[in-house]
């Protein structure tokens, strides 16, 4: 299920990958994160993206990594067990 994904995305099967019906959407003005499966809500939840200093980018793109958690390391920062990091690909817009 999508709550515990854990793999890379060129490890989903084309059967799942190729269907487009799961995807998320991330709301960064509520810091919430939708999940959907065709045009239905299937759940949310409250997300932490980045910062004035440090964006979180906007647009379409497949996550190709999601950790347990993961220490976000950067300039003037160090967040140890960051928990459900997703890391992000840009992809075409359809």
């Amino acid at each position: 299920s999508y709550s515990s994904y854990s793999y890379h995305s060129w490890e989903i099967p084309e059967e799942v990958s190729g269907t487009n019906d799961f995807w998320v959407e991330v709301d960064l003005s509520k810091q919430m994160l939708y999940a959907y499966n065709s045009n239905q809500i299937i759940s949310s939840f409250l997300v932490s993206t980045g910062t004035k200093n440090h964006a979180t980018v906007t647009g379409t793109y497949k996550i190709y990594a999601k950790l347990p958690t993961y220490t976000m390391v950067g300039p003037g920062y160090n967040l140890p067990d960051v928990p459900y990091s997703m890391f992000l690909d840009a992809i075409s817009a359809p």
